[in-house]
């Protein structure tokens, strides 16, 4: 009798604690890290130091005002998101003449990223960007190929939810 007690208790117990961790309240979430870097106007690339793999979800978003002309242009202060490159071309032309930015399919001065180590993946970000399905460290800088005349930085958030993206 205390043995058939004891196996019923034993099985009430398995059921009960199976019950919540298989609750999606208990599910298994990804593991998130969260990172601010400030990402100068006059600086070349700024490595973040976290390596992705493609199942993790990555969320740049970015503030600021980078300037890009030492006469300090009135025009030439802009947001993460840049100036377009056919109105730098228009205000800039002896400037634009001169070099080609690092990621041509982004705005002149957009914040810009890539994955060094990994996959060759360039990326214009502006204020915000998420993706998956890619692999090395994220790397952040100015889309600009003069960078010592400028001026001003971005605060650039970066958040990597591991393992959150399935295929």
């Amino acid at each position: 009798m205390k043995r058939a007690l004891f196996i019923l208790f034993m099985l009430s117990g398995l059921l009960f604690v199976g019950h919540f961790a298989l609750s999606p309240a208990n599910a298994l979430s990804p593991r998130v890290a969260t990172e601010e870097f400030t990402v100068k106007g006059g600086n070349d690339w700024v490595t973040t130091g976290l390596y992705v793999t493609p199942h993790d979800r990555v969320t740049i978003i970015a503030e600021g005002e980078v300037c890009f002309s030492t006469g300090s242009h009135r025009d030439s202060c802009v947001g993460p998101e840049g100036m377009p490159q056919e109105r730098y071309r228009d205000l800039f032309h002896g400037d634009a003449d001169t070099c080609s930015d690092p990621y041509s399919h982004s705005s002149h001065a957009a914040l810009i990223g890539k994955l060094h180590g990994g996959y060759p993946f360039r990326f214009g970000i502006g204020s915000s960007k998420t993706f998956t399905g890619k692999r090395g460290t994220v790397m952040l800088r100015v889309n600009d190929c003069t960078l010592i005349n400028n001026s001003g930085e971005f605060t650039v958030t970066v958040t990597v939810e591991y393992d959150a993206w399935e295929d």
